[in-house]
């Protein structure tokens, strides 16, 4: 599949997508070994081309020159920055030394922080919320929506074509062929399902109560929406734009799947691994088939993937051996995260293994407890002795989880 893709999507405007497959970490952070994509919006109007956002910072050189390709650069009178993380808005500055004439559009909060991340002081209009400008005989209103997610984030509705463009709102990992959704087959689209839940659970999920209330706000000014197109990820159109919006409500409400369970644990000499075998076997016998991500000496599992299962999960177990009076360091990052990027509304088994220290459990509970996670039950045991605690192990998870 060709790292560069340019298409049609409506008449006039065009889609100029990079497929980064060299990105192994989205953020630094995430594993994305299914790629990502970057969705470059060109308007082609009588007076001149519009760009909405851009390419990833390390990819300006290349952005300009795809552009080349099918524009003359010197006709791009504004650019759009719905969103200043570099992913959207690195090429930008490659695109300003192409074509200096060229005027952002963003608001103030943008402005700020665009000259001081690319150290550029551009033509700049700064756009309020709900404002409405003509160019070419296009109508674009600008709609902020903050926290979606960094505070400066916001969205054009091409008012005349009811097209909404979205940056972050709406995107999602992997790289598949095509403009649309629509376009996908049956079992593509069952792997992009999950490739949004990873992409809302890992980026936005902090920032998730902000997902209703900014929805509301949008369609407080807009009545009709034909088309989405975000900034990574296909676009969608038809049944797909009234799909993904209810995807998102109920994301952005935290909605659990019900008896969904995730156990994550750490084992450095295989004690741990055995029992959790014993509690994977307890919980098949009642009809409950876990998600299991374990950290052994031979395999970590990757922590974007353990954070998306957590993100709608209803019962989460995680079981660790205690290290230097503290639990595994491995185990700590993922309750981090699990506490930065998921909903409070879990119910949580801590099991904790030790060997001569047992300080780690009252340390374990209070990370949660500290964070407003109410629903918290534990066990604790020496180390060897699991299978001395098998029946109290099965009474905590039937009377804890209600199986």
């Amino acid at each position: 599949m060709s790292k560069i893709f340019f298409s049609e999507i409506v008449r006039d405007l065009y889609i100029l997508q990079y497929r980064d497959y060299e990105t192994k970490f989205f953020e630094g952070i995430w594993s994305i070994p299914e790629g990502v994509t970057y969705n470059s919006y060109i308007l082609d109007t009588d007076e001149g081309l519009i760009i909405f956002d851009t390419w990833k910072r390390s990819l300006g050189e290349i952005y300009v020159n795809e552009l080349k390709k099918h524009f003359n650069i010197k006709r791009v009178r504004y650019i759009v920055t719905h969103h200043m993380e570099p992913d959207h808005s690195g090429s930008t500055p490659d695109l300003l030394k192409a074509n200096p004439d060229a005027t952002i559009i963003s608001n103030q909060l943008s402005k700020d922080m665009f000259e001081s991340f690319y150290n550029m002081k551009p033509n700049f209009k700064i756009v309020r919320d709900g404002e409405i400008i003509k160019i070419g005989g296009e109508v674009l209103r600008f709609i902020h929506t903050p926290w979606l997610h960094w505070p400066e984030t916001m969205m054009t509705y091409l008012e005349n074509r009811s097209i909404l463009i979205t940056c972050d709102v709406f995107g999602s990992y992997g790289v598949f062929n095509g403009t649309f959704l629509d376009e996908i087959d049956e079992e593509n689209k069952k792997i992009f399902m999950r490739e949004v839940i990873k992409y809302f659970s890992t980026v936005i999920g902090h920032y998730r109560e902000w997902v209703n209330k900014n929805l509301e706000k949008i369609f407080r000014e807009i009545h009709e929406i034909s088309y989405i197109l975000p900034g990574h990820g296909p676009a969608y159109r038809g049944d797909d734009v009234k799909k993904i919006i209810d995807i998102y409500r109920m994301l952005g409400r935290g909605e659990k799947k019900p008896r969904k369970t995730v156990i994550i644990y750490a084992s450095m000499y295989g004690f741990l691994k055995e029992m959790i075998s014993l509690l994977e076997e307890f919980l098949e016998k009642k009809d409950l088939k876990p998600v299991i991500y374990g950290f052994t000496d031979t395999y970590h599992p990757p922590i974007s993937e353990i954070i998306t299962d957590v993100y709608d999960a209803e019962n989460i177990i995680i079981a660790t051996s205690t290290y230097e009076d503290y639990i595994s360091p491995l185990i700590r990052h993922v309750v981090e995260l699990t506490i930065q990027k998921t909903p409070r509304d879990k119910k949580i088994l801590l099991i904790i293994s030790y060997g001569w220290s047992r300080k780690a459990l009252s340390l374990f509970r209070e990370l949660f407890i500290s964070h407003g996670f109410k629903e918290i039950e534990f066990i604790e045991y020496r180390t060897g002795q699991h299978h001395n605690i098998k029946v109290d192990l099965e009474n905590k998870l039937s009377k804890f989880f209600n199986i």
